[in-house]
């Protein structure tokens, strides 16, 4: 065996360890001190929690095989081995025209990162973050050292000529529905329709006019709305 480094605690009489591979994250906790360490393998802390018990003696942390499992385990001296839910909540609210992609899917365990990709609908662009997360880069990278809420907010700014390039072949061959009453589309259908702006529309709102419906990223209906 080889000897590689040392990690300083700070602290005496460590009685528990347990390492996160994937992250690498060191959870520690000592024999008289009702509380568990998150540290880098420098040492330095990330976060702790207040325990409830005493003289712990082990702790492991189990992942879990599927998201949202994650628990983590606490031995104690009088020969119970206490049990935690270990899961963190990413709350996203979107404002404006977007969604929100989080990697990994929710919910995580405390000491991992998330990492939230906006995503814009067509017509629209990415502003911002608030809550407990703000800026405006990017992806973004998000802490779980506790529950989080997020607001990712989205602005309206037109149709891009871009868009209108890239369509204008594609509508110039598709044949148009006359439209007179109520749009109807099959329940179950995801759809977006768009009006000669590239704004979104919502189907009860169509009045007279030109609108396009895109059935999973394809514009595959041109409808007119004459009355």
């Amino acid at each position: 065996v080889t000897f590689i480094d040392s990690i300083h605690t700070g602290l005496p009489f460590i009685s528990g360890l347990d390492y996160n591979t994937e992250y690498g994250l060191l959870y520690a906790m000592w024999r008289f001190l009702p509380r568990l360490r998150l540290m880098l393998l420098d040492g330095t802390i990330v976060m702790e929690w207040d325990l409830p018990g005493d003289s712990q003696e082990g702790v492991a942390l189990w992942a879990g095989l599927t998201s949202g499992q994650a628990q983590i385990f606490i031995a104690e001296d009088n020969g119970e081995v206490w049990r935690y839910d270990f899961n963190s909540i990413c709350s996203i609210t979107v404002v404006g025209g977007g969604s929100v992609n989080l990697e990994p899917d929710p919910p995580s365990y405390y000491g991992t990162t998330e990492t939230l990709t906006a995503i814009p609908d067509t017509g629209n662009q990415f502003l911002q973050w608030s809550g407990d997360l703000t800026g405006s880069d990017n992806p973004a990278f998000l802490f779980m050292d506790y529950d989080k809420n997020v607001t990712a907010t989205f602005e309206y700014v037109g149709i891009k000529q871009d868009w209108i390039n890239e369509h204008s072949e594609t509508h110039r061959y598709i044949r148009a529905t006359v439209l007179t009453g109520p749009l109807q589309i099959p329940a179950g259908t995801k759809y977006k329709i768009f009006d000669i702006t590239g704004r979104t529309v919502e189907s009860a709102n169509i009045t007279r006019g030109i609108y396009f419906v895109q059935i999973e990223g394809h514009v595959v209906q041109k409808i007119v709305k004459i009355r």
